[in-house]
């Protein structure tokens, strides 16, 4: 039995998005973070240390299983703080 296109292809790439994915979102993550801890707000740092957590472990999982994708972790990771910083700037000047 031959696979579709699309399942190979997702297949092939889905665990290189997914942790694109995870890091990219813990980028995010990392701005509310911080922004609650600078308030002195507890519970909702707590919060977003526990979405931290989770993203993190989630991408971990994911390039210890394969180191090559370190790649695209080091892409989300990248095009995520580059992201979350120009979101930040632009809804907060």
């Amino acid at each position: 039995m031959t696979w579709p296109l699309w399942m190979a292809l997702l297949a092939a790439w889905g665990p290189s998005l997914a942790v694109f994915a995870a890091m990219f979102a813990l980028d995010f993550v990392w701005i509310f973070y911080t922004k609650a801890v600078q308030r002195h707000l507890p519970l909702a740092a707590a919060l977003w240390a526990t979405a931290l957590l989770a993203f993190n472990g989630a991408a971990q999982i994911g390039y210890i299983n394969d180191p090559w994708l370190l790649i695209p972790t080091a892409a989300g990771a990248f095009t995520g703080t580059y992201c979350a910083m120009k979101w930040s700037k632009r809804h907060h000047e």
